[in-house]
């Protein structure tokens, strides 16, 4: 039994060591066969890098680096197709192009309707039809630009010129042109050129452009108002006209009869206008516009030969209405200048330049005040800026050769008096045209000049006479006193 055992352990151990050795030269075989496939592995990975390098390098060649772009997976939301969302954008039709490539030639497929060929056709027709209208209404439109480009730069007479040709073209085509004619009744409101005819103008447009169910609206409250007040105005100038007209009053010149009338005047502060609304259905009254009743009494005054009393009631407008500077502001700048009150006569000056650059009053001021205050040049030239804002105003020529008289320069005075004069003719022009003539010795021309405002029923001012005589000299005449021929 014990050599059996023996025998038999004897027996595996032999095996066991015979299974140790072929176990020992399978792992050696597999081991050696695994170094060689993975060898291998890298031949083969090794060329088709190779490979793929090269490929891309030919590609990068022929085609550009751009189309190669490693961060394209990383491309920001912003440079994706507006359509797909997944594609860059094609920048080549532009920088903001929204599309990529491959949904642009997608789109140029689309099928075009008949619905949209229609709307299209239709679209284009309404865009000939606009211009046609554009082009057929372009002068109007244009008025109305210079309109409003005149106006924001304070040329008030040319902005009114504008707006007026704007309108008649719009009136004849059957349009009512509601802005430019609330716009040109603000314009003309500003500066009043023609008295009560601007007052007329501002209610006729007002009522022109307003419909009866429009004057009642509060967004044109302001524009109602404005004709409302106007109105009054107009209608406390006309009370004025009534009673200078009557016989009563007509001698003037005795002082009893004077100051009759201007009580008669001082009345009318009495009395109440009454107002139409635009539909004319209704009616409001208002207490007559005392700046315009102390405005009357100057004129009343003045024509009359009262100037203290023309005075006080110019200063009496001022302090009423000083925004009413079409009212006051140039007869009572004249008078400043003229007693020597330079410092005011310049501040009405700017207040009626600040208004209108057009408006000749505010040149005429200035002029005449820095002559009365000796500085010749400055009144030159406050003349030249007038002349070249305001070219066809006789009265700034007038002003002007003024000025160059009495800085000895008669010739160019005598010039600048025709120029004037072939602007308007009237006694004032041609009076100064004698003193200057005068001066220059042209004795005939004088006695022709003479004559013809003798036919004319036009006697020669008393300063003018005076220097006509020799009482004083042509620089006194236009330096002191009223620095003027009258």
């Amino acid at each position: 039994m014990d050599e059996k055992e023996t025998e038999l352990q004897k027996n595996i151990s032999e095996s066991e060591t015979v299974d140790s050795e072929l176990e020992g030269k399978a792992a050696k075989k597999f081991s050696g066969e695994m170094e060689y496939k993975k060898s291998e592995l890298d031949d083969e990975l090794e060329n088709l890098a190779e490979t793929f390098r090269v490929e891309l390098k030919k590609a990068r060649e022929t085609q550009g680096e751009e189309c190669f772009d490693y961060e394209e997976a990383s491309v920001p939301d912003e440079e994706l197709c507006e359509c797909c969302g997944e594609n860059r954008k094609d920048k080549s039709f532009g920088e903001n192009y929204a599309f990529c490539a491959d949904c642009r030639q997608a789109m140029s497929h689309y099928p075009v309707s008949w619905y949209n060929i229609a709307v299209a056709a239709a679209t284009v027709m309404l865009a000939i039809v606009s211009l046609m209208t554009f082009f057929t209404d372009f002068d109007a439109y244009y008025s109305a630009y210079n309109a409003k480009k005149a106006k924001s730069e304070r040329k008030m007479t040319t902005a009114v010129s504008c707006y007026d040709e704007a309108i008649s073209y719009f009136d004849d085509t059957n349009v009512n042109a509601k802005k430019l004619k609330l716009e040109c009744a603000e314009a003309i409101y500003t500066t009043m050129p023609n008295g009560v005819t601007s007052m007329d103008k501002i209610s006729d447009l007002v009522a022109d452009a307003l419909t009866d169910f429009d004057s009642h609206m509060p967004i044109y409250r302001s524009y109602t108002d404005m004709r409302d007040e106007v109105m009054v105005l107009y209608g406390t100038m006309q009370k004025f006209y009534v009673v200078i007209n009557s016989t009563e009053y007509s001698d003037y010149e005795d002082d009893e009869v004077y100051e009759s009338a201007m009580t008669a005047i001082g009345k009318i502060l009495d009395e109440e206008i009454t107002v139409k609304s635009i539909d004319g259905k209704s009616e409001n009254k208002y207490p007559a516009d005392e700046s315009v009743v102390r405005f009357c009494q100057f004129m009343f005054a003045y024509t009359a030969g009262k100037h203290e009393d023309s005075y006080r009631y110019m200063r009496m407008v001022d302090e009423i209405k000083p925004e009413y500077t079409w009212l006051y502001a140039y007869e009572l700048g004249l008078v400043d200048a003229q007693t020597g009150n330079t410092a005011q006569a310049k501040e009405l000056a700017q207040r009626i330049y600040d208004k209108d650059v057009e408006a000749y009053g505010s040149y005429c001021v200035y002029s005449c005040a820095e002559r009365m205050s000796g500085n010749i040049e400055k009144a030159i030239k406050w003349a030249d800026k007038g002349i070249e804002n305001v070219p066809e105003n006789a009265e700034i020529y007038r002003n002007r050769a003024i000025a160059y008289a009495v800085n000895g320069e008669l010739e160019k005075a005598k010039t600048d008096l025709e120029t004037a004069i072939d602007i308007e003719e009237n006694g004032l022009l041609i009076g100064t045209l004698i003193c200057v003539e005068n001066e220059l010795g042209n004795s005939k021309t004088v006695e022709s000049l003479t004559a013809y405002l003798e036919e004319n029923d036009v006697e020669i001012p008393e300063r003018a006479a005076s220097y006509l005589s020799g009482k004083i000299s042509l620089e006194q005449l236009f330096t002191e006193g009223t620095g003027d021929i009258e």
